[in-house]
Order: structure tokens, then sequence, then C-alpha cells
């Protein structure tokens, strides 16, 4: 009797078909396989476009997660100069007695109390005492100051009128001719017809915050490109390209050209590093000194 119960309690749970288990497994790899493919297709559009909106869906997966971690991860100090638009590489290591730059990249001339012969691969700076400047913050200075140079040449070349060079010193910033002067500044305010800058240039080149008129041709780029007026906001670092109105208003010989009350901009360059802050670079107050220079 126990055992037909036994027997019927048997029958009454079928075994799944070897059909239906066959099918589940199949659509399961498939499901992987596919997820896969994916993932492959992403991490080939991050490769080549790495904002793109295909690129940021890869970046949510556990993949694009483990593949950011890993290049923040191998990020060095020279890392910044991946995302800048002049296309220099400016690298900063730094020893107990000593910072080394490579300034290679680098158009213009070095920084203030560098020999003009040196490598520049290797331009050293003596580290006096502690504390002093890091070399991350070494490199934004020196960032600043390459892309100043090379926003120098990319006005030379667009007004050749200006008679501005890159080798202008890059410790200044200021090349003037004989009615034109480039200078770096922070914008503090801005209409449709006057532009408010607070100075950041140099002792040499400095000046009280002040209004200045924009001449009626006059552009604004950021990263060699050209942009509105309304992309400029306050706060801004920039370098501008000014002029007297007419030839006759031009500052005399030995004077500077910001007592000219007829200047007004021509241009504006939004720039992508503090290069008012590279421009009053002060080596003592940063505990360093260039290799071979004297106090």
């Amino acid at each position: 009797m126990n055992h037909n119960t036994g027997a019927t309690s048997d029958q009454s749970e079928p075994r799944r078909s070897l059909r239906a288990d066959f099918t589940v497994r199949t659509m399961r790899h498939a499901a992987i396989a596919k997820r896969r493919a994916t993932t492959t297709q992403h991490f080939r559009a991050f490769t080549k476009e790495p904002f793109s909106m295909k690129s940021l869906s890869f970046l949510r997966t556990a993949p694009g997660a483990a593949l950011a971690v890993a290049i923040l991860a191998t990020t060095s100090v020279g890392a910044y100069a991946l995302t800048n638009w002049f296309n220099a590489d400016v690298t900063v290591k730094q020893n107990a007695t000593v910072l080394s730059a490579d300034l290679s990249q680098c158009q213009g001339n070095l920084p203030a109390g560098v020999e003009s012969n040196v490598d520049r691969s290797n331009v050293q700076f003596k580290i006096l005492g502690n504390p002093h400047i890091s070399a991350q913050d070494l490199q934004q200075a020196l960032l600043g100051q390459c892309e100043a140079s090379s926003v120098t040449e990319f006005y030379a070349r667009l007004f050749p009128q200006a008679g501005l060079s890159s080798t202008g010193h890059p410790a200044t910033f200021t090349t003037e001719s004989r009615k034109y002067t480039l200078l770096p500044g922070l914008v503090t305010a801005i209409d449709a017809h006057t532009v408010t800058i607070r100075s950041t240039g140099a002792k040499a080149a400095s000046f009280a915050t002040r209004a200045f008129n924009l001449a009626s041709d006059s552009t604004v780029y950021n990263a060699g490109n050209r942009i509105a007026l309304s992309d400029l906001q306050p706060g801004d670092s920039i370098m501008f390209l000014a002029y007297a109105a007419n030839a006759s208003d031009a500052a005399p010989e030995g004077t500077s050209l910001l007592d000219d009350a007829s200047l007004q901009i021509m241009s504006i360059f939004k720039t992508q590093y503090n290069d008012g802050a590279a421009s009053n670079f002060d080596y003592q107050a940063n505990n360093i000194m260039p290799l071979g220079a004297t106090n």
C-alpha cells in the first residue's frame, strides 16, 4: 500500500523536457554574447571618441568603470597636456633637491632666469627649502607660460601688422610695436560694447581694473576657434590684443600704451591656464631657483 502511494507521488512531478533545458541555456548564452558584443562596440567607440554618448554609456558598465579607474591610476603630473588646445606637454619630476621640467614642446623663450642654451627637455629648478612649490603647481605655471607663447604666435599669424613675436619673454607676456599690446587679464564684467578686465600681468605690464571699449570688428577665440562674445563670462582668464584707435594716438616711445585713453580691444583669447599667475611667478616665494641662477 505504502509502495503504491510512493509511486503515485513520483508520477505527479513530471520532469522538464530536454528541449526546455536546451532553450533556457541557449537564451542565456545568447544574452551573454550580446552583452559582450555591446561592450566591445562601446569600447571601440570610446577609443575613437572618448566624449561621445556611446562612450559615456560604456563608462557606466563594469568594464568601463574599471577602465576609468585604470586611467586615473596611471595619470601622472604631466597628464594635463592630454586635453590642452596647443598640443604641448609639460612634465615635471621631483627628487629631494631638484624639480626637473621637460619644456621641449613649448614655443617661445624659456622662463626667466633659465639660460637660453639649456636642454629644454631637462630644465632644472633647485629646491631652496621647505615648504616649496609642488611638482603639479609648477607644471600649471609652466603650462600657463607655454600657452601664452602659443597665443602670441596665434595672433602673430592672424594679425601680422601688430608686430607680435612668439619670442616675447614668457614671464611678462607683453609685446608692443607701434600701437599694439597683448596682455593677460581676468574678465570681471562684460556687455555688448565693453569688457571690464582686471590685470593679472607682471608689474611692468599691469593696470588697474578697467573697462575697455571693443572695436567694431573685435573677435573672441577659445582654443584657437572663433566663439561669440556671449560665450565669455566673468571670471574667465584671457589674453587680449588691444590697440590705440589712431596711429597718432599711439603712446610715445618709452611710455606704456596702457596710458592711451583711446586704447580698445581688437581681439580676446580665452585661456585654459592661469597665465596671469604664471607671469607673476615668484621663484623665491615658492622656494625654488633655476639651477645655475643666483639670487
